[in-house]
Formats: structure tokens, C-alpha cells, sequence
């Protein structure tokens, strides 16, 4: 399902990626940046789908990029955001046009409201290329989008580009681990959540019900550390790292530390 996983070198630069078995209903936590972040997608909101299935991501082009203060998105994972500055409802245009992918970063470090608006600061290297779902266009321009995480890649130079932000990206390089393989794995996951000491918040919940889902077990990793940990550093970490066994064994630790009130495990 996932050709992307399957790159053996950034050389092989396209990718293709079918998405006809992601999750609809998913919804990413969204942690508020400063300055004001885009608004979550309200449920009511009649979408349109903008583009068709399977997609495939050319890494010789630059891909638009979108970074945002405390904002990580992963593959499998849905993003609801409101798009209302002027270069950004641009950016969605010209995606819209084309072939629906913008790129979610993360800024290196703090960024102040200026820096914001009139620099560009610093993005850390590692980003999701997401594909609009779904969008809605106001009367007065701006867009209500739902984007979906694709795959993981890597920065490897920014493009001179106005006025948003492009990026030359490679794809990255993924063990291949197979369902099979991650069998233990999802029933360390399941056998975590099965507990009675976890509290019955939403997100808990939610990570239940996926176990019922026929997601691969490496997407089923993913959506669930997008729903479970708010915390933008742990998502990145998780963002970065590329073994899913590796990536599946913190998120038993987390969800243990969750049911034991524990600090969480540490991230790399």
C-alpha cells in the first residue's frame, strides 16, 4: 500500500501513494500556536473532494510549504484548518490546481508574531507531505480544508519562492516491517488500551475503535500516536523516526505511563 516505504533511495523520486484505505473520520489534536492558528473544520461543513486517487508525489518538483507553531501532522492523520492569510489561501489555490499536496512543517524554535509574518524562520528538517481531502471556499476567499497525512520526507533545500514557502524534499528511507512482523506489537498496543485504569476521554476512546479498523498495522501506529500525545516535540520525534517497531514500542510505553499517571517515556 505504502510504495513510499518501499524507497530503497532518494534517488527513486516518484512516489506513489494509495490512500484509498486511510481512515475518513480521524480527527489530529491541534495544539494553538501563537500567533492565532487556523480553526478546526466544523463537522457540519458541506466538502468538496478536490482531487482523485492514488496519488503520486514527484520529488524533482518543490512542494508547497505550511509551518505552523505546535503543529505536526503525521501520515494517516486528518488535519482540520482554516486558511485566512492571503498567502496561504494562494498557496491553496495553486495546490488546488494542481495536485492537492502541501507539505506540514515545524519551526525550528520559538517564532515571534514578526518573524511570523515577515521572516522565515527556521524549519526543522523532517516534515509530512499532506493531500487536501477535502476543502470548503468561503464567499469572501478563504478555505476550510481537511488535510491528510501521506508520507514522511525530509528537507533538503528551500527554494526561493513568494509569497509562500516551497521546499525541495526527499523521500525517507523506511525498514520494511510488514504486518506480520508488527503482530506482537498491535496486541502490546491493544492489550494497553484493553485496561480498565485508563480514563475515558475521547482520544482514548478513539485509539479503541481504530483497533476494530483494518488499517496496516504502521498506519494504525501513526493514527494513534496522532491522537494520543498533543505534545508537538513527541510528535516530531515520532515524525522522524522511521522504524514503525520502533515508533510502536514508545507508543506502549506512553499509553502505560497514561494508565499509570507516569511521566512519559522519553523521545530521541
Amino acid at each position: 500500500m505504502w510504495s513510499s516505504r518501499n524507497c530503497q533511495s532518494p534517488r527513486n523520486k516518484l512516489v506513489t501513494s494509495d490512500i484509498s484505505d486511510m481512515p475518513r473520520s480521524v480527527f489530529a489534536h491541534h495544539t494553538p500556536p501563537s500567533p492565532p492558528p487556523p480553526q478546526r473544520l466544523t463537522p457540519s461543513r458541506a466538502l468538496q473532494s478536490p482531487v482523485a486517487e492514488p496519488i503520486t508525489i514527484n520529488f524533482d518538483q518543490p512542494v508547497s510549504i505550511f509551518p505552523l507553531p505546535g503543529c505536526v501532522l503525521l501520515p494517516f492523520g486528518l488535519m482540520p484548518l482554516h486558511i485566512f492569510e492571503d498567502r496561504y489561501r494562494q498557496m491553496i489555490r495553486d495546490a488546488l490546481d494542481s495536485n492537492g499536496l502541501i507539505a506540514m512543517g515545524l519551526f525550528q524554535g520559538p517564532v515571534s508574531e514578526h518573524d511570523y509574518y515577515h521572516d522565515k524562520p527556521t524549519l526543522r528538517p523532517n516534515i509530512c507531505v499532506g493531500y487536501i481531502q477535502k476543502y470548503e471556499l468561503t464567499d469572501d476567499g478563504r478555505y476550510y480544508i481537511l488535510l491528510q497525512g501521506i508520507l514522511r520526507a525530509r528537507i533538503t533545500r528551500e527554494i526561493d519562492h513568494q509569497p509562500y514557502r516551497k521546499v525541495m524534499l526527499e523521500p525517507v528511507e523506511y525498514p520494511p516491517r510488514t504486518d506480520d512482523q508488527l503482530r506482537h506489537a498491535r496486541q502490546q498496543i491493544a492489550d494497553q488500551l484493553s485496561c480498565d485504569s485508563l480514563d475515558k476521554s475521547e482520544p482514548i476512546q478513539q485509539a479503541r475503535a481504530l483497533l476494530d479498523q483494518p488499517f496496516p498495522t504502521t498506519g494504525l501506529i501513526d493514527l494513534m500516536i496522532q491522537a494520543l500525545t498533543e505534545d508537538p516535540d513527541r510528535r516530531y520525534a515520532m515524525l522522524v523516526e522511521t522504524d514503525p517497531q520502533s515508533r510502536a514500542d514508545w507508543l506502549v510505553a506512553h499509553i502505560n505511563a497514561m494508565r499509570n499517571n507516569n511521566t512519559d517515556p522519553p523521545v530521541k
